[in-house]
């Protein structure tokens, strides 16, 4: 969005949900993610972090505030920008993702499902590269 209308502020965001359905739907599978919902690599990222934290130290686990804060942003930005009246800063140059920016997205989607539905993939592929770094350092 910023390298189409040069701004980051919300408020000229607003009701893109009507103009931009495709955005919308995407921008909806990234914001869950974000939100560690399960099935999405975000959900495993916070789970392994939260379970090492937890190993070395139970008492630390109040950085859990993270795990309630974090989604409630991201819900409320998806929020403010995808719904309520169509802003009137910038309604005449919104258009739905166009097909290379869809093509961009596809990889993303991709790898975000499949490291979380099966985190074996990456986990598997750090323990050889740390093998073999240890393995060149000794």
């Amino acid at each position: 969005m910023y390298d189409r209308y040069h701004t980051r502020r919300i408020k000229y965001y607003r009701g893109i949900a009507i103009l931009m359905p495709l955005f919308t739907l995407i921008f909806l599978v990234f914001t869950l993610a974000n939100a560690a919902i399960p099935g999405t690599s975000g959900f495993i990222s916070e789970l392994l972090v939260y379970l090492g934290i937890y190993h070395l130290n139970p008492l630390v686990m109040f950085a859990a505030l993270a795990i309630i804060l974090t989604p409630c942003y991201a819900l409320w930005l998806f929020h403010r920008v995808c719904y309520g009246l169509v802003s009137n800063y910038l309604p005449s140059l919104f258009q739905d993702l166009t097909v290379k920016e869809f093509h961009l997205f596809l990889p993303l989607l991709f790898f975000t499902f499949l490291f979380g539905l099966s985190p074996q993939f990456i986990l598997n592929f750090n323990l050889l590269i740390l093998s073999l770094l240890w393995y060149l350092s000794t």
